[in-house]
């Protein structure tokens, strides 16, 4: 609360009398009004500690027993009236459940304790606004939210897709921010080089034009689609180096070979990277722990620009020849249009050229439409799209875009974009009329603040960004600036 005394009329008495102003609401109280608007707030601050305390003794009783038992007692149905090739599936499928629930588990644990500690201090310095209390509410809700979609875990059945058995997929794109990114996040403005940077070549050391990107947090590996190489590669954390996991050049035999690798799906249920072919027109599956075993070709003759895959395992592919995107189902063997399919256009239930893809948790595509300069969001058995960034021409302004290429989505709806043509990163907030330019738009260059053409983006658990710096064969990091 500010202490400064003025003569103006006291919202409650509505008298003029030395007044103080509220920081949170903006509003001027008299002295006596002051104190009872204070103890308001702590009244209200009590009953979100209550509340708080409600949410633990639900996360706790989630802990013991939650429905794991349930889904497992179905698994073991599964197991027990099966073959022994199935036990073994079941055995992954129980160890995968667990695994799953522990870390999500955990990581609101995490989250709960640091909500905690900032009411805490609230509490002890008694500095109280209506803002924060808006903010206790909002991430308390967030952590409720999150804690039911852990209670609609389902097990689904597969029957000839992508393997013929049942399983629990998951996934890893970093498509999907899950953690909180709020609308003031900033980045350093000077990139690190993580990978590539030493100019075009096919060298270990080297990249050629690369263009989509994927993140394993839990050993900090890149998997980056170098097209120019025809290979996929894979850069540990801190190395000089990267390895070869996936080569068109290898000369092996015709279902080894890569042709202009474009984006990929890391899928750890079996251990395996999900590659978009596009050279070859096809989509493979490539298993990382056994790399002298032949890729699996998963979908053939199709154009496949981009792929993305939703939370249960089904596949959506971009594509630029119909302008349309199609959804795979696991087990079936035909895609189904899901967006566009109305031939090259701008109006909106067209594309023109759709690349980079995402979808939610509520299975709305978000489609970066290339050659129209806009993102397209299409709710799920939509008809037409919504334009949620760009769509105002090539250009720019903070209103448009130029050739869009990868997206990410945060919790909070905000779409981060690759703006290839502008040579920059932008956010664009949930529901807003223009974007922020967060990273590079100091025109084309290969410098630290520069990008030359950005493909694709990613953002690694401490919440630093990953981008595909394309036309300078590198990959920069950005650290997120918590000053």
């Amino acid at each position: 609360m500010s202490a400064t005394v003025t003569k103006v009329q006291c919202i409650k008495c509505g008298k003029g009398r030395a007044t103080s102003k509220c920081s949170g609401c903006l509003r001027d109280f008299c002295y006596n009004h002051l104190t009872n608007h204070r103890q308001e707030l702590n009244q209200e601050l009590r009953e979100l500690e209550t509340n708080r305390d409600l949410f633990r003794q639900t996360l706790n009783e989630y802990s013991i027993d939650s429905q794991k038992e349930s889904l497992i007692k179905q698994i073991d149905q599964w197991e027990y009236d099966s073959i022994e090739t199935i036990q073994q599936t079941a055995k992954l499928c129980k160890q995968t459940l667990i695994e799953y629930t522990t870390e999500n588990i955990n990581q609101i644990e995490i989250n709960l304790r640091r909500l905690t500690e900032k009411m805490r201090e609230i509490r002890e310095e008694n500095d109280i606004n209506e803002i924060d209390l808006k903010q206790i509410t909002d991430k308390l809700k967030q952590l409720t939210e999150q804690l039911d979609e852990l209670c609609n875990i389902s097990i689904h059945q597969i029957s000839s897709l992508l393997i013929n058995n049942r399983n629990i997929v998951k996934s890893s794109q970093k498509r999907i921010c899950s953690f909180d990114i709020n609308n003031n996040a900033k980045w350093k403005q000077d990139g690190l080089t993580i990978a590539g940077g030493n100019g075009e070549g096919n060298q270990l050391n080297q990249l050629c034009f690369p263009d989509g990107i994927c993140l394993n947090d839990d050993d900090q590996t890149m998997y980056i689609c170098d097209y120019g190489n025809h290979r996929i590669v894979r850069w540990k954390c801190d190395s000089p180096n990267g390895d070869i996991i996936a080569d068109g050049n290898a000369k092996v035999n015709q279902t080894s070979e890569l042709k202009y690798p474009t984006n990929l799906i890391l899928d750890k249920t079996n251990d395996a990277l999900i590659i978009c072919d596009w050279g070859n027109n096809r989509i493979i599956q490539k298993s990382i722990s056994n790399l002298t075993d032949d890729p699996k070709i998963l979908i053939a003759h199709i154009d496949c620009s981009r792929i993305t895959m939703d939370d249960i395992g089904d596949i959506y592919i971009s594509d630029t020849l119909q302008n349309e995107v199609k959804r795979w189902r696991q087990g079936n063997t035909m895609g189904t249009i899901v967006a566009g399919g109305n031939d090259k256009g701008n109006d909106r239930n067209q594309f023109n050229s759709p690349t980079y893809l995402i979808v939610d948790k509520d299975h709305s595509i978000y489609v970066a439409d290339h050659n129209n300069h806009r993102v397209m969001k299409w709710i799920k058995d939509a008809k037409e799209g919504i334009v949620v960034a760009g769509g105002e021409g090539k250009g720019n302004s903070l209103t448009q875009l130029s050739y869009p290429c990868g997206i990410i989505l945060d919790d909070l709806g905000n779409l981060y974009i690759a703006d290839s043509d502008n040579n920059r990163i932008v956010c664009w907030p949930n529901g807003s009329e223009e974007g922020t330019v967060i990273i590079g738009g100091n025109g084309q260059g290969k410098q630290a603040n520069q990008l030359d053409h950005p493909t694709d983006l990613s953002i690694d658990r401490e919440g630093h960004l990953i981008v595909v710096d394309s036309y300078n064969h590198r990959i920069q990091k950005f650290i997120r600036d918590l000053n």
